[in-house]
């Protein structure tokens, strides 16, 4: 006489490895495809802040050269005649009384 219930119990011990060794890889292969997913996300967004930086880097220079042409004694000059300044003939100060005046401490 044969025990049916050993006989069930065997068959199902390598059912249960295979089931465990397939949930195992099915579970390896999501981690992989999801780990793969944010190394692409990564490398997608330091290309990005790359190309933003040097994009950044090309407009301070170019504001950097204009701001030193703004600067320059003939654009000052030329700003000076278009707000129609008149130059200074005269110095007159304020004279204010000795109490305003701050003294130093002793």
């Amino acid at each position: 006489m044969i025990n049916h219930q050993t006989s069930v119990s065997a068959l199902t011990f390598p059912r249960l490895i295979s089931i465990t060794i397939l949930f195992l890889i099915i579970s390896l292969l999501i981690f992989y495809v999801f780990q793969v997913g944010l190394v692409v996300k990564g490398n997608y967004l330091i290309r990005n802040y790359t190309q933003e930086l040097k994009n950044l880097s090309t407009e301070n220079e170019g504001m950097g050269i204009k701001a030193t042409q703004n600067l320059s004694l003939s654009s000052v000059e030329k700003e000076i005649q278009e707000l129609n300044f008149v130059p200074v003939s005269e110095i007159n100060y304020i004279s204010i009384s000795h109490d305003y005046l701050v003294r130093e401490s002793q």
